[in-house]
């Protein structure tokens, strides 16, 4: 059972046609249970321990009201002067994997210019800086597949991307699920 709708997302009213779908595990899938990981339990392991000795200087490229492109020119601690660029987005990521108690899912299907394609998504979308995670993903699950959950638990943080972002990205885990 799928459903297509638009919407207009942004300052510049662009239409979007995306699709919600809801899904249902193979027999063998839907004895998984999902892994918890709690964020604040958990501290990173440092492998490598030398970090950039100097940043010589920092250049905005680029800046619209979603990410901002800098390049930094830096002395690494062999001596190198590297220069790296990073994309910086004014949101975090909020993702939602909706779980029935059938242990069905929803995913969001809409074309992605930047990948030239149709793409298959959890419902996911962007949180301000000061927005409240959890409040965003109730926000973001509503919006994208019309379902609302009565209980969500943040499984995952993670970092897309990070040899060129620094952008930060929550999933929750979304059950007690309800049309509407």
């Amino acid at each position: 059972p799928c459903r297509t709708s638009s919407s207009s997302r942004n300052s510049r009213r662009l239409s979007a046609s995306r699709t919600t779908c809801r899904f249902t595990p193979s027999a063998s899938a839907s004895s998984r249970s999902f892994g918890s990981l709690d964020p604040a339990g958990i501290a990173p392991t440092r492998i490598w321990e030398r970090s950039w000795s100097k940043t010589l200087s920092t250049r905005l490229e680029f800046e619209n009201p979603w990410f901002a492109i800098t390049t930094h020119e830096t002395v690494a601690p062999d001596g190198s002067r590297p220069s790296y660029g990073k994309i910086s987005f004014k949101n975090r990521a909020v993702a939602v994997i909706p779980l029935d108690d059938e242990q069905h899912t929803w995913l969001v299907g809409q074309w992605r210019f930047p990948l030239g394609e149709y793409s298959w998504e959890l419902p996911m979308g962007g949180a301000p800086r000061g927005e409240d995670l959890e409040a965003a993903a109730y926000r973001e699950l509503r919006e994208e597949t019309g379902v609302t959950a009565s209980r969500l638990r943040l499984i995952m943080k993670l970092h897309t991307s990070n040899s060129v972002t620094d952008e930060e990205g929550y999933v929750f885990l979304a059950e007690g699920l309800t049309p509407g």
